[in-house]
């Protein structure tokens, strides 16, 4: 890695964020799909994207938030349920739980 492929021109690697947003896109995802199996509507397809943005607050560079972004395919759920079921499984992914004190976690949450 190196500062360029970290914050100008990537080069196809990857950077410690995407690591962060990809892992916290997974927790969410096993989460939401194990709560929507337990409630009977065990999901036939989820796709979630992690974007963490990363600023520059007093002189450092700081992660300020993550936004999960998740498309749902799960048979006789309305959309306001998916819905409420993602904010559950947002509020229990110990990832989101270890970020939710430093940042801000947006979600949107929609059916396919």
């Amino acid at each position: 890695m190196t500062y360029a492929s970290r914050f100008e021109d990537s080069g196809g690697k990857t950077s410690p964020e995407e690591l962060i947003a990809d892992a916290h896109a997974t927790c969410f995802s096993m989460a939401l799909a194990g709560g929507l199996a337990k409630d009977g509507h065990p999901p036939t397809r989820l796709e979630t994207d992690g974007l963490v943005t990363l600023d520059q607050v007093d002189g450092a560079f700081r992660i300020t938030s993550v936004k999960l972004s998740v498309r749902g395919e799960v048979e006789g759920l309305e959309e306001d349920a998916f819905r409420a079921a993602a904010e559950t499984a947002k509020e229990g992914c110990p990832v989101s739980n270890a970020l939710a004190d430093s940042i801000e976690i947006t979600l949107e949450a929609t059916i396919a």
